[in-house]
């Protein structure tokens, strides 16, 4: 990720801040189903990535 920098300069704690947004993401998805709201379309919109717009159409339901 470019956020941490590249290289002999890149950042020390890259690996524990990864671990923890991977076990993070973890926990969500065990604690949660994801579901496409039908409220939203999808509009893709290109900045310098395409993203899926303003706001992201997903529901998070409790298991």
């Amino acid at each position: 990720m470019i956020p941490f920098g590249f290289g002999t300069r890149s950042c020390v704690g890259r690996r524990i801040a990864e671990t923890q947004i991977y076990l993070a993401a973890i926990q969500v998805l065990q604690r949660f189903w994801l579901k496409k709201s039908d409220k939203f379309d999808i509009r893709p919109s290109v900045r310098t990535q395409l993203t899926p717009g303003p706001e992201l159409p997903v529901m998070f339901v409790e298991r």
